[in-house]
């Protein structure tokens, strides 16, 4: 947004007029939590089963881009929120240390590969993935080459985004 970087990627669509954009992947979300936080906690077999449940919140309204509505800070989930923060990372670092349950990326769930997800079939968001550029530096070679690389990434790990498992090998 303010030329710190020459390729970024971005949940939700750019609205800049001068950026190129791409949309790669969905990237979705759903409720984590750590087996620590679950040793003790109340049983979970619905969404209602929350209220009695710790939560542990993102507030992403001051990101400079607008994805505040798919969290539970706007919409709040039933239960109590210990723990908000503006910071995926703090987060998940709470949700990790068994502050309580998040609403976290399944990508990112599964890589920390230390957090169970719960009620699968509650889908708590789902947002695009864009890579964009400056449309200034469109022509360069350099550019172009990160550009073509990050894209062949992303969409071949594009079920580890989507559902926090990597796609099957075929053979």
């Amino acid at each position: 947004m303010h030329r710190e970087a020459d390729v970024a990627l971005r949940l939700g669509e750019p609205t800049q007029p001068d950026l190129i954009a791409r949309r790669l992947v969905k990237v979705g979300f759903g409720l984590y939590a750590s087996d620590a936080y679950l040793r003790g906690a109340p049983p979970l077999d619905a969404l209602e089963d929350l209220e009695a449940h710790q939560l542990v919140g993102l507030d992403a309204t001051g990101v400079g881009f607008d994805y505040a509505h798919t969290f539970p800070v706007q919409h709040a989930l039933p239960g109590t929120y210990v723990y908000i923060s503006n910071s995926p990372a703090a987060q998940m670092a709470a949700v990790r240390a068994g502050f309580g349950i998040g609403v976290l990326s399944h990508r990112w769930a599964a890589l920390s590969g230390d957090l169970t997800r719960l009620l699968p079939d509650y889908n708590a968001a789902e947002l695009d993935l864009w890579l964009v550029t400056h449309e200034e530096l469109r022509h360069s070679a350099r550019i172009r080459a990160t550009y073509d690389y990050i894209a062949e990434r992303m969409l071949a790990d594009a079920s580890l985004f989507q559902h926090g498992m990597p796609a099957q090998a075929s053979g």
